[in-house]
């Protein structure tokens, strides 16, 4: 393929990036910066999150794919993490934003204790008390890390419920504090 400079908008886009390349070549080894050997990171962390790729409809297979990418092209670089971001509990897979009716419906998958269960529509592999163990699992054999993205506080279908709270004498109801921090709406 070659590259019409005659079309419009493209020599606005090969004139700067040319142009910044360029500096690229100017910097001498002798001045490049060397990091601190003072137990601060040389890089931030770097790893993808579904959120960015498929907001919260990401399925096991767009995970596995993703940490699959990253094995292959981007680990070497320093590429580690994989983290499966918001809503991940939510049944089924849809364009509108997944969020409870007044009815609490439709109904997460939670344990016997609250706590949110993946979704097994989009992650098959969670199934029955499995969690996210074997997507991690797969993650972790591809050298990666996995990371999951947890909201604060305990479901409103925990404390409708009044499921136990694990570990206590308490129930869902006793702990939650259903008032509005301020600016939250």
């Amino acid at each position: 393929m070659s590259l019409n400079l005659a079309r419009p908008g493209v020599r606005r886009l090969v004139v700067p990036v040319v142009a910044i390349l360029g500096l690229g070549l100017a910097v001498s080894p002798a001045d490049r910066v060397e990091a601190w050997d003072n137990g601060t990171a040389s890089t931030p962390p770097m790893g993808w999150n579904s959120y960015d790729s498929f907001n919260w409809s990401v399925t096991e297979a767009d995970v596995k794919a993703n940490a699959d990418y990253m094995r292959l092209n981007l680990r070497q670089h320093g590429w580690q993490y994989i983290v499966v971001d918001w809503a991940w509990y939510f049944p089924g897979r849809h364009n509108n934003s997944p969020n409870q009716d007044a009815n609490l419906q439709p109904r997460l998958r939670m344990d016997a204790n609250g706590r949110l269960l993946p979704d097994t529509t989009r992650f098959p592999s969670a199934a029955g008390s499995n969690g996210f163990k074997p997507l991690a699992d797969y993650v972790h054999a591809q050298g990666l890390k996995f990371g999951v993205h947890l909201m604060r506080g305990i479901p409103r279908q925990a404390v409708a419920d009044n499921v136990p709270v694990l570990g206590t004498s308490c129930r869902a109801n006793q702990i939650n504090n259903s008032t509005t921090a301020p600016g939250s709406t």
